[in-house]
């Protein structure tokens, strides 16, 4: 089967090597993301609406590029993207059955969900005033 973009499901397509691949080219890339971002290209995209511009307009054609591809995939493919949602829901069910029975132990607890609140506040403070404070460079 030859190699398609990531943005099917790898995995349930192509089994567990090809999803492994697939997560070791996105962390390659989160990698070469922040190297980019260290030598300063936000800021250059920030000041070059040029540049800025062109950037986008390549990456609404990739979007598109991959948005054509998947329209012209074989029902039977497509019928792979079926059993990945179906994954997908046993990974997140669990995940907001979880999600439900912590409010409801927290609103439970007055002092618990206080504690989270002003935890939660504090953090977001914080973060306010860091972010207020950081000097352009």
């Amino acid at each position: 089967m030859p190699l398609r973009s990531c943005s099917k499901p790898r995995s349930v397509a192509q089994g567990p090597a090809a999803g492994v691949v697939t997560a070791a080219g996105v962390s390659v890339g989160l990698v070469g993301h922040t190297a980019l971002a260290a030598l300063g290209l936000g800021a250059i995209l920030r000041t070059s609406k040029l540049l800025f511009a062109a950037l986008k307009l390549v990456g609404a054609a990739y979007l598109v590029w991959l948005g054509i591809g998947l329209l012209r995939t074989k029902s039977a493919e497509l019928a792979l993207g079926l059993v990945f949602a179906g994954l997908t829901f046993l990974v997140k069910g669990p995940v907001g059955l979880f999600a439900g029975l912590l409010s409801g132990w927290l609103r439970s607890r007055p002092r618990a969900l206080q504690w989270l609140y002003r935890s939660s506040g504090a953090v977001l403070v914080a973060l306010g005033v860091g972010l207020a404070l950081e000097q352009r460079q």
